[in-house]
């Protein structure tokens, strides 16, 4: 599903017109590459621990949370993205998040510090938290994504944008 093209986010579409819901959740490759990563850091700091250095300590912390998440990921269902016909929810470890496809004004792929990722720009009628419209005044209502669920991020993008298209022709075909 990773090689997707414009044709394939069609067929994503109808799938979710068609069943009323599509799950999508990403690799667990990444995340495998990414404990690949990491267990080398985390197996020398346990080497200097037992060599009685200070920075062994510091090593095993902080690789030791990013293993600690990351063998929480692999074990678990989360994260995933539950897409319908009126909106998405996208769930990670620690929060969800809801949305109808109209609050939002575009989607785009973008690069982030972690890689390729969606940003979202939130329409002012977008109703959140007190948290998060604090947050969304401090990000001039931008939020980002940062996992594309096992699309390409432009491919993921392209999806949140035709659904919001959907969504606003059948909401302008509906009030008239």
């Amino acid at each position: 599903m990773s090689d997707m093209g414009s044709a394939d986010v069609d067929a994503l579409i109808e799938e979710i017109m068609i069943n009323g819901e599509v799950t999508l959740r990403p690799k667990k490759l990444k995340y495998f590459i990414i404990l690949f990563i990491i267990l080398p850091f985390l197996i020398f700091g346990i080497v200097l621990i037992l060599d009685g250095e200070l920075l062994g300590w510091a090593l095993v912390i902080f690789f030791g949370i990013f293993a600690f998440f990351d063998g929480i990921v692999l074990c678990s269902s989360y994260p995933y993205a539950v897409l319908t016909p009126e909106g998405y929810t996208v769930c990670g470890l620690l929060r969800s998040g809801s949305a109808k496809w109209t609050d939002f004004e575009d989607a785009r792929a973008r690069w982030d510090y972690i890689g390729r990722v969606v940003m979202v720009k939130y329409s002012e009628s977008y109703k959140s938290s007190a948290l998060g419209k604090a947050v969304r005044a401090i990000s001039f209502d931008l939020a980002i994504i940062p996992e594309t669920f096992g699309l390409k991020a432009e491919d993921f993008a392209e999806l949140m944008n035709k659904m919001r298209e959907r969504a606003l022709g059948s909401a302008t075909f509906d009030s008239t």
